[in-house]
């Protein structure tokens, strides 16, 4: 499309700082008398303009015009005034969840001359190192979103392969997520804490903050989850970084999201630490000190919700209608030997359904149950046809084969929902061990378990579920309790209130 095609962005300025001086390799903004070059401006400035997407990218077209209300609920407030209002800072206060930002300069022309993220602008200028600058290695946006999150492999594992496949997954589908001028404007997100107002390039041009991307809090199934303005992202004055980048900001930010992060901050600057020079001159113990600084508690979860249990209950088969259960459908797997039932190989992924109570007609000294599924691709081995469910599907299960979710569900001298736990099995076709946390609790006393990261060797070649999915899909295991091992926090518990 062209890209004379309007689409308005909300532009924010924020409070500025003081002067700062460094220099850095490949500097996209002066960093010379920063006093002069960006400008104190006062909160009651923020709202200060829109400015339409011709007049950056293809300009030469009437002149800014500023508007006098930014939407209808927020029009009359100042920036920090929305930030310090309840209603913005309670969790799930924005029908969106957050968004990444670009930093977008144009000449006296109207001419867009520079789009650079502004995790990047911002991070260069907070971070103290002696040598700064932006650039990914790779070739490509792939090959840049995959070097960033291996920067995190040695630290959180489980989570940076989480987030890679993630951000590879949206790369993969990004044109799905490209919104048009002609589509409407992305919403404004109050997230951040902005200390660097961007103002003028080393060029002179002036550079404004402009919406890059949002994405929904609380997505509901069926809709897209993220929003990307097509006319940045294809711009040819935004580089490979700077479209890696964004992606990369979306993912972290979905993750911390989930974990109770109310602003981005955290994830501006982790973001700009694994895409620039930062994340080499940090230390091993730096970067695992990472999740305790403030907003970037969600790394230490190692990408699972493990669940701080307070009240115990042992009735896990205590189910009611339309209750939330895993259910154990046993399948084969392709190998090199031929197709092994996945009971036999431990390596059963479970199947996302709802419990709609006992069978009309079944026997009452064996009944058996009615699980609504819902939407499931299990994916058996690399090649093989994918196990595929639509929702509204029916199983018949009995009690063994239908795993309670509840959070407070714990088995007596076993372990309970939300509990990490260690997980070895080891057999003439299989050498498992791998940790995860415990999900899901069977009829039987066995367990649900999402997978971490560890050892799946089936006839001594690997089959990790984990990397047979290409996005964030999360790998829960049907797991026999004689092949868990756990802290017994529930006798521990029990012993402290005796």
């Amino acid at each position: 499309m062209k890209l004379s095609k309007l689409i308005t962005f909300t532009t924010t300025l924020i409070m500025a700082t003081n002067s700062y001086s460094s220099s850095y390799t490949n500097p996209t903004f002066s960093q010379v008398n920063l006093d002069n070059t960006i400008k104190s401006t006062s909160v009651n400035q923020n709202l200060r303009s829109t400015i339409t997407l011709d007049r950056l990218l293809n300009p030469k077209k009437a002149p800014l015009t500023p508007v006098k209300k930014l939407t209808p609920s927020t029009n009359s407030k100042k920036f920090q005034d929305l930030l310090n209002d309840p209603q913005y800072k309670k969790k799930g206060g924005f029908s969106s969840g957050g968004g990444g930002n670009s930093v977008v300069c144009f000449n006296g022309s109207g001419e867009a001359t520079e789009i650079e993220l502004l995790d990047y602008y911002e991070g260069i200028r907070r971070d103290n190192s002696a040598v700064k600058g932006i650039g990914m290695p790779g070739d490509s946006v792939e090959e840049k979103i995959v070097n960033a999150f291996s920067t995190l492999e040695n630290e959180y594992p489980r989570l940076s392969v989480k987030l890679k496949n993630r951000a590879l997954w949206l790369h993969e589908n990004i044109q799905a997520h490209l919104i048009e001028s002609t589509d409407g404007q992305l919403s404004p997100v109050y997230d951040m804490n902005i200390p660097f107002v961007p103002q003028y390039n080393e060029a002179g041009d002036e550079c404004m903050i402009v919406r890059f991307a949002v994405q929904y809090r609380e997505h509901v199934e069926g809709q897209k989850k993220f929003y990307f303005v097509k006319e940045l992202y294809e711009s040819e004055l935004t580089d490979d970084d700077t479209r890696a980048g964004i992606i990369i900001h979306e993912i972290i930010y979905e993750e911390a999201i989930k974990n109770g992060a109310i602003n981005s901050d955290f994830v501006r600057w982790l973001t700009y630490i694994i895409g620039s020079k930062k994340i080499g001159q940090m230390s091993q113990n730096e970067i695992a000190g990472l999740e305790y600084q403030p907003g970037g508690e969600f790394l230490g979860n190692l990408g699972v919700d493990a669940n701080p249990r307070r009240t115990l209950s042992y009735d896990f088969t205590d189910l009611k209608s339309r209750d939330r259960v895993y259910a154990l459908n046993i399948y084969d797997i392709p190998t090199a030997m031929g197709a092994v039932s996945c009971y036999d190989l431990g390596l059963c992924q479970l199947f996302d359904g709802e419990f709609l109570g006992r069978k009309r007609n079944s026997s009452a000294f064996l009944p058996k149950f009615n699980v609504m599924l819902r939407k499931n691709t299990i994916i058996r081995s690399s090649g093989s046809e994918a196990l595929e469910t639509k929702r509204g599907e029916n199983l018949v299960l009995s009690n063994d084969n239908i795993a309670n979710r509840k959070d407070n569900l714990c088995v007596k001298n076993g372990a309970c929902i939300g509990d990490i736990v260690g997980v070895t099995k080891e057999t003439s076709k299989v050498f498992l061990s791998y940790s995860g946390v415990v999900v899901g609790i069977f009829g039987d006393k066995n367990y649900a378990v999402q997978v971490i990261d560890g050892r799946f060797d089936v006839y001594d070649q690997s089959m990790n579920p984990n990397v047979l999915y290409n996005n964030n899909k999360e790998v829960i295991l049907y797991v026999s309790k004689g092949d868990i091992s756990f802290k017994n926090l529930a006798l521990i518990e029990l012993n402290k209130s005796i």
